[in-house]
């Protein structure tokens, strides 16, 4: 029998050999902020979510945020050497912003004039568009490629949460450079298919949607609530990636979503968390490219 040392050894050498095939990693952090800047009180959460933001969420080089209602004001919530896509649209909109650290830069796609799948927002806009961009490092060598959602909510819309997924299935399907990776996150507003009048979860039928175009992306497995409430918890956002990336450590899901209690204080405690910063908690994958 091997001895445990040098079991344990051969382990951190496999796992060392698995992850060296890889020319580097990402931490990618998706983030709805429950209608920021919706209601005249900005300037009380303000200083509470960017504290949040950046000493709470894992440290991230690419950040993904939704329902995000004042997007100038939340611009200067992030430091000045980061960089964000959005899009124009009528007010009052949720609007998907994805944003970079100075360690990578963002390249549009060929063709492309406005960094976003336009069918995703629905046949008169009245959705939110995808938002996308090639993932560069600081040379302009493309890596991998991002798609930022925020599907349709409530249960009673699950068919069309699926038509945007075959929206974007379909977009992917189309691209220049087919062979760059994947990565798609944000707040998918999944429902059971207790929940949503299917015969399959919306998970399953995302997924389902990405096998049939045939591009190898999957979702990444995750056993916690994302969004809580008083009156309940739900998983609505996720990771959905090229089966050519490895995750280096399981999803990371802000704490307060699975383990509130009334008795603790701060960010951990739900009422004051649903408040002050979201009813949604952060979930952040550590991604091998």
């Amino acid at each position: 029998m091997m001895p445990l040392r040098t079991l344990r050894t051969s382990l951190v050498l496999l796992f060392a050999f698995s992850l060296s095939a890889f020319a580097g990693e990402v931490t990618i952090s998706t983030f709805n902020v429950r209608m920021y800047g919706y209601r005249n009180d900005s300037e009380v959460r303000d200083p509470v979510v960017q504290k949040f933001i950046f000493e709470t969420i894992p440290t991230s080089d690419i950040m993904v945020f939704e329902e995000i209602m004042d997007v100038p004001r939340f611009k200067k919530l992030l430091p000045s050497t980061w960089s964000c896509l959005s899009y124009e649209h009528m007010t009052p909109h949720q609007f998907v912003l994805l944003c970079h650290s100075p360690r990578f830069t963002f390249k549009r796609e060929t063709n492309d004039d406005n960094d976003v799948i336009d069918e995703v927002g629905g046949p008169r806009g009245t959705l939110r568009p995808a938002v996308t961009a090639i993932v560069a490092d600081t040379k302009g060598n493309s890596l991998f490629r991002m798609v930022a959602v925020h599907l349709k909510a409530l249960p009673d819309y699950s068919t069309v949460r699926i038509d945007q997924a075959q929206v974007i299935a379909k977009w992917l399907s189309n691209v220049k450079e087919p062979s760059l990776p994947v990565v798609i996150t944000g707040d998918f507003n999944t429902y059971t298919s207790q929940m949503n009048g299917q015969t399959e979860n919306d998970i399953q039928l995302i997924q389902r949607k990405l096998d049939d175009a045939n591009l190898k992306i999957n979702h990444v497995p995750n056993n916690l609530f994302t969004f809580k409430t008083k009156y309940g918890a739900s998983q609505f956002d996720h990771f959905y990636i090229s089966s050519s990336l490895r995750l280096t450590k399981p999803l990371k899901v802000f704490e307060v979503c699975n383990s509130d209690s009334p008795a603790q204080n701060g960010n951990m405690n739900l009422e004051y968390y649903n408040n002050l910063i979201s009813d949604h908690c952060p979930v952040t994958a550590e991604i091998a490219f």
